[in-house]
Formats: C-alpha cells, structure tokens, sequence
C-alpha cells in the first residue's frame, strides 16, 4: 500500500518539476508571451471573420481571408511548438531518469491490484518486473508513467499552461470547426 502512495508522490514531484523546467525554459521568456499573444489574437481574427455575414460576391473574399489567417495561424502554432521542444526534451529525459530511480527502488514489488484483467497488448506494461500469472497485478512502471503523465496535465490546467481548448493541433481546425 506505502509502494503505490510513494509512487503517486513521486511522479507528483517529477510532474512538477517538469513544469518548473519548463516554466524557466519557455513560459516566464518574453518571446513565448509574444506568440501566445499573437496566436490569440488570430484566433479571434478568424473568429470574427467566420462568423461575420456577407453576399455571395463577398464570400470569395471571405475565404481568402481565413486562408491567409489560416495560413498565419499555423505558422504561429509551429514557432510555438519549436520554443517548446527544449522543455520537452529536458521533461522526457527527467521522467525516464525518475522511471528508472522507483523502478529500482520497487523493482518486483507489487504497487497496486487492478480491479480487471488488462487487454493483453497492456498486460505486459502493467505487470512489468512482477513474477506470476495474476495479471491483476501491477507494477511501478504502469503506475508511475500513467500518474506522471495525468499529474501532469492536470498540473499544467492548474497553472494556466495548457493550450487553449478550442485550439486546433498546429493550426489545423479543431472539430466544431469542420462540423460547421
């Protein structure tokens, strides 16, 4: 029981470090506000231009405009995730360093009991490093990795650095756009 609340507090303090690396290395600089400002400032631009009602001369225009925005966007949205990449790298190498550091500290203890037998394709990543046939079981990976990376969504809403919602992946409409 100590092993699975040990691990929720360790993948908590890797969750927010990570953020910590990453708030230092890309959300306080001047450079990452400047985009964040212009990639919202674009997105209500489109919105404006969307939602505006025009003749079916106009409508030509219309959609030159949102190709242009659409265009600017996803260029916006690339310079981004380009300023992000150095966070991630640094966040990815500390939670495998921090896998590795509760792996061998729990190495074949069972941390928790999963309430069903996990499809086999999980089955293996769940009762990692665990002898015996109770597929029930699982292990430090499963759990930690699986924490870590909720905690750390979660710990990313809570602190405003999530990207927006309606957001679309690298300039790309989101789904209330395409079922317009």
């Amino acid at each position: 029981m100590y092993g699975g609340i040990f691990v929720l507090l360790f993948s908590l303090f890797t969750a927010s470090l990570s953020e910590g690396i990453s708030y230092v290395l890309i959300y306080r600089t001047e450079n990452y506000k400047q985009k964040k400002s212009q990639i919202e400032k674009l997105n209500q631009r489109m919105r404006i231009v969307k939602e505006a009602a025009c003749t079916m001369e106009q409508q030509v225009v219309k959609k030159k405009k949102i190709a242009v925005i659409e265009q600017e966007l996803q260029q916006a949205n690339q310079s981004m995730m380009m300023m992000k990449t150095k966070s991630h790298l640094f966040s990815g190498i500390l939670v495998f360093l921090m896998n590795s550091l509760v792996n061998s500290i729990w190495e074949g203890a069972v941390i928790a009991k999963l309430p069903f037998v996990p499809i086999k394709f999980v089955r293996g990543f769940s009762h990692r490093n665990i002898l015996g046939e109770d597929w029930t079981e699982c292990g430090t990976t499963f759990i930690y990795l699986l924490s870590s990376m909720s905690l750390r969504v979660t710990l990313q809403k809570l602190l405003g650095f999530a990207p927006p919602r309606g957001q679309g992946l690298m300039g790309m409409p989101s789904m209330q756009d395409q079922q317009r």
